[in-house]
């Protein structure tokens, strides 16, 4: 048996994670937030979004959700100045919701196991925006539930999942509610067996270039279309 905690920042990955396990009435031993932001959610406020037998609404301030889970508040900017802020104990596990870009050093993750949902299929997509890069190469995209390490996305893989593309903003909406659909699939389901990654020379992917990120959301607009015309 788990002991599941949530440690992260201010951000709509955030938003979704707490907001989805509220809703399905999922227990967090604690929720830790760091370098905390105010958080603007006007621009989609009461947006809905679906996906099979799943939806999170957009519906209250990341405020109160950060109060209904009795938050506390961690004066840090990064992962890796938390000292001993983490439980250490060999049964419990945080799902991680950091900076964009932010790498656990080794020393925190020697403390305590982070699970980490990656937008991308690993080890094909390994790196920064691959949900992009999936969206152009396949015209679908991915979601991985792994547990980090030292490296760059080679952990030991929890579950995957795939899923077609939405008509929702890609950046804000798309990335955070497909990995949140992947991580209630797997706390729901309390399973966290794994597998090795294949230690190959998979390539990293980096910050997609804006006109590439461009091209891939013609396409997505695209697919969209073709899907309503159907």
């Amino acid at each position: 048996m788990y002991d599941i905690s949530f440690v992260g920042t201010s951000n709509y990955r955030a938003y979704f994670y707490l907001k989805a396990i509220k809703e399905a009435k999922i227990k967090l031993n604690s929720v830790k937030i760091y370098n905390y932001k105010k958080l603007d959610i006007s621009s989609f406020k009461n947006k809905k979004i679906e996906y099979m037998n799943f939806s999170i609404t957009i519906d209250e301030s990341f405020e109160n959700l950060l109060k209904y889970f009795e938050t506390e508040f961690i004066e840090k900017t990064s992962i890796n100045d938390f000292t001993d802020e983490l439980d250490e104990s060999s049964n419990h596990i945080y799902i991680f919701c950091g900076n964009g870009g932010e790498i656990v050093n080794k020393n925190i993750l020697k403390k305590t196991r982070f699970l980490h949902i990656h937008p991308g299929k690993l080890p094909e997509y390994r790196g920064s925006t691959t949900i992009y890069y999936s969206l152009l190469k396949e015209s679908i995209c991915y979601a991985t539930a792994f547990f980090l390490d030292s490296k760059i996305d080679t952990g030991d893989i929890i579950k995957e999942m795939s899923f077609e593309i939405l008509d929702v903003d890609f950046d804000y909406l798309y990335d955070p509610f497909i990995r949140t659909y992947l991580l209630i699939d797997i706390l729901t389901l309390k399973n966290f067996n794994t597998r090795k990654q294949k230690r190959d020379n998979k390539k990293e992917y980096y910050i997609i270039h804006p006109v590439l990120k461009k091209l891939a959301l013609n396409k997505k607009e695209i697919i969209v279309k073709n899907e309503k015309s159907l």
